[in-house]
């Protein structure tokens, strides 16, 4: 794969996490997203390497002042705020989607992402609000049903997108 179908691979990405952001339920601290959705499509459709470059191309657009973030958030505030946990556990989560080479795998490799996201965001959560228990209920229980069904709705959408655009996706070591 060239080097600008890489770069413009991760910039649509990192587009689509921004936009997944802002399709946002409130309800608590930790607003209901679309990101993780997309996280788990970046690391799928573009390999670990290129789908953690995305997710990192899409926090520092957030952190330089673009509302990427949920509600049309920006700015390093957010880190340390109550979703920062969440949000630097993508880039991580986005590898080990990518990771799988199969179905099955695919999954098992998601689902290992998941956990890193609810571990950090877990534990920023409870720093943030002095309580870890109150985290774990407000930050982890309402997202564990939602979040599984994205990755299979994650997988389905890449081996469809695959078959679809043929080579635009094929990653070799990225």
């Amino acid at each position: 794969m060239s080097k600008n179908r890489k770069m413009s691979l991760v910039a649509l990405f990192a587009a689509l996490m921004a936009v997944g952001s802002q399709i946002a339920v409130p309800i608590g601290p930790v607003p209901f997203t679309m990101q993780v959705f997309f996280v788990f499509l970046s690391g799928m459709m573009l390999g670990p390497r290129l789908g953690m470059m995305a997710q990192t191309v899409y926090l520092l657009l957030g952190i330089i002042g673009f509302p990427a973030f949920a509600q049309f958030g920006s700015g390093i505030g957010i880190l340390f705020g109550p979703t920062g946990g969440f949000l630097l556990a993508f880039p991580i989560t986005a590898y080990l989607a990518g990771m799988g080479k199969t179905k099955i795998f695919k999954i098992l490799f998601s689902i290992a992402g998941l956990a890193v996201i609810y571990v950090f965001g877990w534990i920023r959560l409870g720093i943030y609000l002095g309580d870890f228990q109150k985290s774990f209920i407000a930050g982890v229980l309402p997202f564990v049903g939602f979040d599984f069904l994205k990755i299979w709705m994650a997988l389905f959408a890449a081996l469809s997108l695959k078959k679809a655009f043929g080579n635009i996706f094929r990653h070799q070591n990225s």
